[in-house]
């Protein structure tokens, strides 16, 4: 079966790379300068893990039939509930994290080297499908072929049922992380649209950053301008399209999430690669002027340092 064949993969894989290297890899704490400066970023991945949480916590409660009918309707209307509401606000951070900490990683790689190798770039690409795509592969044939028989219910084939067919039509995109660009209205496994946008973002960054590096005198002008162009072009596209800032928690949106899954706004606004660019190119920015300055001293730039701790 499946899953077999899955765990039997799993299983060799662990095997081939040793388990007492990997016990070993497990419970030993690295501690280095570098490691000790970004031990932040930890504690800021848990706090916009919890914030993920609290909003699909929010958008459950309205999802379904309410007894009280105004909460669902008055909840976009305080500005705390608003932001643990709201998804997209909490999801472009991560895009943030992984720009950054690949920025990082890659100019501190090219400190002596004029520009990125094209093998390079191929090799960190397929390490990192070759990653994610057998697990990828396995949920999208779980939901389907076994998922649909696993439960039934008045709403069970309307959700459960459809999900089935979509992923029959188009699971293949999920694989090839194009699910957010191709016929996303009938899209398979929804959820995915951040997986599919971070591993375009992942590819995208490996050849900005190649392109930076060649042209590192002008490379904070070209994260400005970079950053220039994606504003003006969201703000076209939202007013063209007359997008709201962003999508509010309201019953017509998020009752019964076949609202929001069909709207044009989530897929294109949301979902589409311009969507949260800004954060992830911000990320190669912030990733290349922390290599450059991590080994300085805090009292070098007290307005810097004091501005670091605030954020």
């Amino acid at each position: 079966t499946i899953f077999s064949i899955y765990l039997a993969f799993v299983l060799f894989a662990s095997f081939y790379e040793g388990y007492k290297r990997n016990w070993i890899r497990l419970k030993t704490v690295n501690s280095t300068h570098e490691i000790e400066r970004l031990r932040c970023i930890q504690g800021m991945r848990l706090y916009n893990t919890a914030l993920v949480v609290f909003s699909h916590t929010a958008l459950s409660l309205i999802s379904g039939p309410v007894a009280n009918a105004r909460y669902p309707e008055s909840l976009h209307e305080n500005v705390a509930r608003l932001i643990f509401s709201s998804g997209p606000l909490c999801v472009g951070t991560f895009f943030l994290f992984s720009t950054f900490l690949l920025s990082n990683g890659l100019f501190d790689h090219l400190r002596d080297k004029k520009t990125l190798d094209l093998k390079l770039i191929l090799f960190v690409i397929f390490n990192r499908i070759f990653r994610l795509t057998p697990t990828v592969l396995v949920v999208v044939l779980f939901h389907a072929t076994w998922l649909r028989h696993l439960g039934n219910g008045p709403w069970w084939n309307d959700f459960v049922g459809y999900e089935y067919q979509k992923c029959r039509m188009n699971g293949w995109t999920n694989l090839i992380y194009i699910n957010n660009w191709y016929d996303t209205f009938v899209m398979c496994l929804p959820v995915t649209w951040y997986l599919a946008l971070d591993t375009q973002y992942f590819v995208m960054a490996l050849f900005f950053i190649s392109f930076l590096k060649s042209h590192e005198k002008y490379l904070y002008w070209i994260i400005g301008g970079t950053m220039s162009v994606i504003f003006v072009a969201t703000f076209i596209q939202n007013y063209y399209h007359d997008f709201s800032g962003l999508i509010l928690p309201i019953p017509e949106y998020f009752y019964g999430m076949r609202n929001l899954l069909g709207s044009f706004q989530f897929h294109y606004q949301v979902g589409s690669f311009i969507g949260n660019l800004s954060p992830a190119v911000a990320g190669i920015g912030i990733g290349y002027y922390f290599c450059n300055h991590k080994n300085d001293s805090p009292d070098q730039y007290i307005f810097r340092t004091k501005v670091w701790y605030l954020l």
